[in-house]
């Protein structure tokens, strides 16, 4: 009976990691984090040192109410930028990629792919009515067929925003799950989940410090039952 149970429990989590993780998802769960945009006003040099902040690879510019007008990728830097000797201190309008292709939030992850791969972009925008609500890169494409314990932890360990922390958690989550389709024993599947969860845990501790610059004491963090234990489950 209880090996009964467990070939049950597995298959039901394989049918839910598969249905999750494929190309049939919608664009509107994917996106990451609240894309990052300026103005076709705004100097070369602030959306670079914004791009370098926010860790991203590419900026959405917008007028108006979010209504996404061109893009600009770290890999434009060498053409338009670097070889030209552009200056920096020129509008984004004059080496961003206007005109950029956007797809609806209820298109599907295989719609991106398929825009990319025909054009080579590595960035599709989402865009409801006219109004920017996401960007899909091809990392977030690849993510979808393999959530892995080190991706995730580098994310975690990068997380400079609370959208990408939630959305670590969330992948801490989607990665129980595929352990538990792939049948992977119980001690192990709850040591790395505590181990992810504790990870998250201090990168929070750490940006809340830096923010409130109010850390000049000692203090310790005690962490006790399931997480205490090292043996979370999915439901912690």
């Amino acid at each position: 009976l209880l090996e009964r149970s467990q070939r049950g429990v597995q298959a039901r989590y394989a049918a839910s990691s598969s249905e999750q993780q494929s190309l049939r998802s919608p664009l509107s769960s994917l996106a990451r984090r609240k894309p990052i945009t300026c103005t076709p006003d705004t100097p070369l040099r602030v959306a670079l040192e914004t791009i370098q902040e926010g860790r991203i690879s590419a900026i959405v510019v917008v007028e108006g109410e979010d209504r996404p007008v061109g893009v600009f990728s770290v890999r434009d830097l060498i053409s338009r930028v670097i070889l030209p000797g552009t200056s920096l201190d020129v509008p984004m309008r004059e080496v961003m990629t206007p005109n950029p292709v956007s797809l609806p939030s209820n298109a599907h992850a295989f719609e991106a792919a398929m825009l990319m791969a025909r054009h080579g972009f590595r960035h599709v925008l989402v865009a409801d009515d006219g109004h920017l609500t996401g960007v899909i890169s091809e990392k977030d494409l690849f993510s979808l067929q393999r959530v892995g314990v080190t991706q995730i932890s580098a994310t975690i360990r990068g997380a400079m925003d609370l959208d990408t922390r939630v959305k670590a958690a969330e992948d801490i989550r989607q990665l129980g799950h595929n352990m538990m389709a792939q049948g992977v024993a119980a001690e192990q599947l709850t040591q790395i989940l505590s181990t992810l969860n504790d990870l998250l845990t201090q990168r929070v501790i750490e940006l809340e410090c830096s923010a409130t610059k109010d850390c000049r004491y000692g203090f310790c963090w005690l962490a006790f039952g399931s997480e205490g234990r090292m043996e979370q489950t999915l439901a912690s």
